[in-house]
């Protein structure tokens, strides 16, 4: 019984951790971002500066979808972290709130969102981001991006930089406003953080996210995560600031078991 138990606690596990990808792998219909991409689309993506103009001098819309998930050539320069390109874009109108079909906005794309690099397995650290990823959203922020918000999954622009561990990216969302404790269908973003973004986690405790929220389907807290996958500093982070080290998952099981 003992045994059957494990097995049934490692799916759940698994069940939860592929429920979580969802909101961060693009969805719906599961196909990247570059899905019936066109011309401007991949300029802006390579931050062909001079490209992106002539296409839009010869009058490529500067808010042109792609036909499967509705990205616009920011949503790529974004996704890549292209300054020049997004800025071009932005100074020519493009829509600094635009959002696909999933709800994904240039500003998701630019703190992480569909950045495969991120989505390590379990309790592997997150690269975080590049320096162009960060100027990006300073830039959409400068010029009007909403920090706050929610795609149709529940998923935000701090929620990628947590799953990406992209400690600047996160700080600078919480300077202009960032929630702190929005659900998404499952977690919150410090849920998401103490697994693959410890250092993001530490510093949304710091700010003043909630220590003591669980994930909506396993019961699991911020602390089980970051016993779970022995991230040290975490553990004694979220016990200064009030985690409960006897709070139950679905099983019972406190972070102590």
């Amino acid at each position: 019984m003992k045994n059957n138990l494990s097995l049934i606690y490692i799916f759940c596990v698994l069940l939860s951790a592929c429920a979580e990808l969802q909101p961060y792998s693009g969805a719906d219909p599961f196909l990247p971002i570059e899905s019936g991409a066109m011309p401007l689309h991949l300029a802006a993506a390579k931050g062909d500066s001079d490209e992106v103009r002539k296409l839009i001098s010869e009058g490529s819309p500067v808010d042109l979808r792609t036909n499967v998930k509705k990205a616009t050539p920011l949503h790529f320069a974004a996704w890549q972290g292209q300054y020049h390109t997004a800025k071009l874009l932005i100074e020519h109108g493009a829509d600094v709130n635009a959002t696909t079909n999933w709800g994904g906005t240039p500003l998701m794309y630019a703190s992480g969102s569909e950045r495969g690099s991120c989505l390590t397995s379990p309790c592997s650290v997150s690269p975080g981001l590049s320096e162009g990823h960060l100027t990006v959203v300073a830039l959409l922020i400068e010029n009007g991006a909403d920090v706050n918000n929610t795609g149709k999954y529940g998923s935000t622009a701090l929620g990628s930089a947590a799953i990406c561990n992209a400690v600047d990216v996160a700080q600078l969302l919480i300077k202009h406003g960032a929630d702190l404790d929005v659900r998404g269908n499952q977690y919150t973003a410090l849920e998401m953080a103490s697994s693959r973004g410890p250092d993001v986690a530490i510093l949304m405790i710091k700010s003043g996210a909630k220590v003591n929220t669980w994930d909506r389907y396993t019961k699991t807290t911020p602390l089980h995560s970051a016993v779970q996958c022995s991230h040290q500093e975490l553990i004694k982070v979220l016990l200064q600031h009030g985690a409960n080290p006897n709070a139950k998952d679905q099983f019972g099981k406190t972070p102590y078991d």
